[in-house]
């Protein structure tokens, strides 16, 4: 069935559903939300996000009046300063930029690229709630307010965005879901190079857990 006059948030769920699940069913993704990566391997994954998310935070920050994405998001979404204040609680790890998050940052030059990273970005606060519990009950002392910013707010914040998101120029739609897509693929893509690194292995010695759906049953993410 054609999605093409259904609001946007809706298209978007519709339109990026195969990229979502590539980038959730990730091995590296069950990783974390069967608890076994490491605090090291936590560490590493956090470095990572906060290039992304400081690209993101900078568009958000400086968004003119009138872009589009300054129609969906606002100060009280970046997320910059949570990832530095659960990195705090966590022993510093050797890092270095991967070229995968560096691309995923860079998906937030335009306007309409930022709106389609908010979109990605945003949602994934609706999983992240269940890894914050599962990376709780593993890493105690780990620090979790970025993986889960809003508590109990999360799905009327989420709403809030989904309603924003509808009142976007029907003419911009077909391009945020591409940007969107983008958004997973290098999501993605970021989880794959993680797996690359010792770090990030599993607590078990198998990078490659079983294949599991993050949001499923219970979290209905960018719903």
């Amino acid at each position: 069935m054609s999605t093409a006059n259904a609001p946007l948030a809706d298209r978007l769920k519709a339109d990026t559903s195969a990229a979502h699940v590539r980038a959730e069913r990730h091995p590296f993704q069950a990783t974390m939300i069967t608890g076994r990566l490491s605090a090291a391997g936590y560490a590493q994954w956090l470095h990572q996000m906060r290039i992304v998310h400081a690209a993101l935070d900078r568009a958000i920050t400086t968004a003119t009046a009138g872009s589009l994405l300054s129609k969906v998001a606002d100060k009280s979404h970046t997320k910059t300063h949570l990832i530095d204040a659960d990195l705090a609680t966590l022993a510093p790890v050797s890092t270095t930029p991967l070229a995968s998050a560096n691309h995923a940052a860079s998906l937030s030059s335009t306007d309409i690229g930022a709106v389609g990273m908010f979109y990605v970005l945003e949602g994934s606060t609706n999983g992240g709630i269940y890894i914050a519990r599962a990376l709780q009950r593993a890493l105690p002392t780990a620090g979790t307010s970025f993986l889960n910013p809003y508590g109990e707010a999360v799905r009327t914040r989420w709403q809030t965005v989904r309603d924003a998101l509808n009142t976007l120029p029907a003419g911009a739609h077909d391009q945020i879901i591409a940007a969107a897509t983008r958004t997973f693929d290098a999501i993605t893509n970021l989880s794959e190079e993680l797996s690359t690194l010792p770090d990030c292995h599993s607590s078990d010695g198998n990078n490659h857990g079983p294949v599991i759906n993050i949001t499923k049953p219970h979290n209905p993410a960018h719903a």
